[in-house]
């Protein structure tokens, strides 16, 4: 009696599987991506707390239907790199809608952390679709591999790239708003210091 439950318990949930696994394969089939390129390779070490532009990639749609995606970050399972955190990393945009065949570059900005390790870096940057509600998540990507390197530097010389960057990424306000301040303070050390005396004398 109690294998005869046990078997209209387990019958269904075999049948709710088999469906589910019908459903993934057939959105497979429809949905691809793919990426313009395979490698990515940063000739030049970067320094701690610099910002670098690396070269668009681009994801192409090479499913059946519409579909959205994103960019991100994995990694290697085994590998003997350095992996850097997906938060050095800015995608714009960050998620895209393609028509099928249809593609879309997307650029990449690495920031690099003050704390960064030298050494040698990689990374996969990845193109993958986004699941829509309702629809089952497959693991569907397409990748360029990243390799580049971080050289030694002190804090004081990462603490410089951050400022250059930051006024680099913002010319001309960042200029004009360090020019307002520099006046400010240059205006206040004169009135504080210097003292002018004007007296006027009536000549007879």
């Amino acid at each position: 009696m109690k294998y005869k439950k046990l078997t209209w318990f387990i019958i269904p949930l075999l049948l709710l599987l088999m469906m589910l696994t019908s459903a993934g394969l057939a959105y497979a089939q429809e949905v691809g991506v793919g990426i313009n390129m395979g490698k990515i390779s940063v000739d030049e070490p970067m320094m701690p707390g610099g910002s670098y532009k690396l070269p668009p990639v681009s994801i192409i749609n090479t499913g059946q239907v519409t579909s959205d995606y994103a960019m991100g970050v994995s990694y290697h399972q085994d590998q003997k790199e350095l992996q850097p955190p997906a938060g050095w990393f800015e995608f714009d945009p960050k998620t895209v809608t393609l028509e099928p065949g249809k593609s879309q570059p997307i650029s990449i900005t690495l920031h690099v952390s003050v704390k960064a390790k030298p050494g040698d870096y990689f990374a996969y940057l990845e193109a993958h679709p986004v699941a829509k509600e309702g629809n089952v998540a497959i693991g569907i990507a397409a990748a360029a591999k990243l390799y580049f390197t971080v050289k030694p530097a002190n804090i004081f010389s990462a603490f410089a790239n951050v400022v250059a960057d930051f006024f680099k990424s913002r010319s001309p306000y960042s200029w004009v708003g360090l020019g307002v301040i520099v006046l400010i303070i240059v205006v206040f050390l004169f009135r504080r210091f210097v003292h002018l005396s004007l007296r006027v004398e009536r000549k007879e």
